[in-house]
C-alpha cells in the first residue's frame, strides 16, 4: 500500500549543489559547530540545561533533535504522489560520515544568560526551520510546509535523544542548494522505493535515519506512533 500524503502537493523542485562552496563552508564552520550550545533534557524530556556540541557528543548527553522527511511532488509517480529527498552525508560529519540519510536533521540549540546559566532552548519547530535553511538553502526553506508529526526517544552508540519527526513539503518552485558542506550527494526517490530499500537493506542508512524513516512510513500508512517514554525508547546495538 502506497503511503498517503499528509501535506499539500508540491511540484518538482530542482537541486543545485555547489561543491566548492560546500567545502569552503565546511572548513569554516567545523570549529564553530563544536562550540554551539545544545539543549540538555531529563528522561521526561524537560529542559535542564545546555552543553557544547563537542561535550554533548563525547558524553552522549540526553538532548533534543529535529528530524524532517523532505518531500516534493513526483515527476513520474502520478497525481498526488510524493518523492523523498535522500542524501549522502559529508565525510566531515562527526558521526556516520558518508552514511545515507532520508531525514534532514539537527540538534535543538540553547542559550545561556549573562550569569552563564542555561536560559532557554529552541522549540522543535524552530530547530527544524533553521536546519532546513542551513542544509537546503534559504530558497528551499521559504514557503515550505513544515508539520510536526510525533516525538520519540532514541539511543545508540553516538546519541541519546528525544526527537521530533516532521513532514516537510517544498513549495512549487523551490530550489535546493546544499551550502553548509554537510551533504555530499542527493537524489529524490519515491516513498514506495524508499520503503523497499528499507525492507531489502539496499541503502547504508544511518541508524537514527532508518528509525525515523520507518516510523514516518508507519505513521502515514496507519497512524501508528512510536513509543514516547524514555523507558520504551529504541536502543540500537553498538
Amino acid at each position: 500500500m502506497a503511503p498517503r500524503a499528509l501535506a499539500a502537493r508540491a511540484r518538482p523542485a530542482p537541486i543545485r549543489a555547489r561543491a566548492r562552496r560546500e567545502r569552503r563552508r565546511a572548513l569554516a564552520s567545523s570549529s564553530s559547530a563544536s562550540d554551539e550550545l545544545c539543549a540538555r533534557v531529563d528522561e521526561l524530556n524537560a529542559f535542564v540545561g545546555c552543553e557544547t556540541r563537542a561535550v554533548t557528543v563525547r558524553e552522549r548527553a540526553l538532548g533534543r533533535g529535529a528530524f524532517g522527511v523532505v518531500l516534493r511532488a513526483s515527476r513520474d509517480g502520478g497525481v498526488g504522489a510524493l518523492d523523498a529527498l535522500v542524501t549522502r552525508r559529508s565525510e566531515t560529519k562527526d558521526v556516520w560520515p558518508g552514511g545515507t540519510d532520508a531525514a534532514t536533521s539537527g540538534v535543538v540549540r540553547a542559550t545561556r544568560g549573562r550569569d552563564g546559566e542555561a536560559a532557554a532552548a529552541e522549540t522543535y519547530e524552530e530547530t527544524m526551520r533553521r536546519e532546513l535553511e542551513e542544509e537546503l538553502g534559504s530558497d528551499a526553506a521559504r514557503g515550505a510546509s513544515v508539520r510536526e508529526l510525533f516525538t520519540f526517544p532514541y539511543e545508540d552508540a553516538y546519541m541519546r535523544v528525544f526527537g521530533a519527526c516532521f513532514e516537510i513539503v517544498l513549495r512549487d518552485d523551490a530550489e535546493i542548494e546544499f551550502a553548509d558542506g554537510e551533504v555530499a550527494a542527493a537524489r529524490f526517490v519515491s516513498l514506495d522505493e524508499l520503503a523497499r530499500s528499507l525492507r531489502e537493506g539496499r541503502e547504508n542508512f544511518t541508524p537514527i535515519g532508518k528509525y525515523v524513516l520507518e516510523s514516518y512510513l508507519a505513521f502515514v500508512e496507519t497512524g501508528a506512533r512510536p513509543p514516547s517514554a524514555w523507558a520504551e525508547r529504541r536502543v540500537e546495538p553498538s
